[in-house]
């Protein structure tokens, strides 16, 4: 299954480092996809999540990934020079991509990935999960208001994130506020599953 099937998501993951391995790759379990190949540079690393996370097939090269399989997204996770080179060759290939933050090292290279996804037609999305922190909803809010006030950030723990909620954390008070079903409790990587789930859906609902 690939490109326009609305099965389970074929995913390719580019990098296999502490930060994925610890926070992206454990969240996968709740995506409806199958991790279908991984690529890193470093031996060790690949075989670490071909191991413990079930990688069907790992490269040393992202190249070699995205020239030998057939995928439905791409997650991107290393420096945050990988970003832009990699997510320009994945949506080169018309794959919907998820990259970390920062997306790329300049502005220039930012708005290169837009334009790449804007003639792919298909979706980029940056891993900026705090957008749904309190702290940062508030700051938000303040930012919009005629009369904004200086925000205290100490009162909020990032516990409060449906992120952190979907780790087991416990926030220390309950939330002010409610989050959309479709958000709450998702992780990063499942929340872009599910996305790509509801458009390629909504793009069989207007072929047919």
């Amino acid at each position: 299954m690939n490109g326009d099937s609305c099965g389970r998501v074929r995913i390719g993951f580019i990098g296999c480092g502490a930060h994925a391995s610890q926070n992206l790759y454990p969240s996968l379990r709740f995506a409806d996809g199958d991790l279908v190949a991984a690529a890193d540079p470093m031996e060790e690393r690949r075989l670490y999540v071909k191991r413990y996370f079930g990688a069907g097939r790992v490269y040393e090269s992202y190249e070699a990934m995205l020239g030998k399989e057939a995928l439905d997204a791409v997650i991107v996770c290393g420096p945050p020079s990988l970003y832009e080179e990699a997510g320009l060759a994945a949506l080169g290939r018309k794959l919907p991509v998820l990259v970390e933050k920062p997306p790329a090292e300049s502005l220039e290279g930012c708005k290169r990935l837009r334009r790449a996804a804007v003639a792919a037609g298909k979706p980029l999305m940056v891993a900026m999960m705090k957008r749904f922190s309190q702290k940062y909803e508030i700051s938000n809010a303040q930012g919009r208001s005629a009369t904004p006030e200086p925000v205290n950030p100490s009162p909020f723990r990032n516990e409060d994130s449906p992120v952190s909620r979907a780790a087991g954390h416990v926030a220390s008070r309950p939330a002010r506020r409610v989050q959309a079903p479709e958000v709450r409790g998702m992780g990063r990587t499942s929340f872009f599953i599910s996305a790509w789930r509801k458009r390629c859906r909504t793009a069989a609902f207007s072929a047919a």
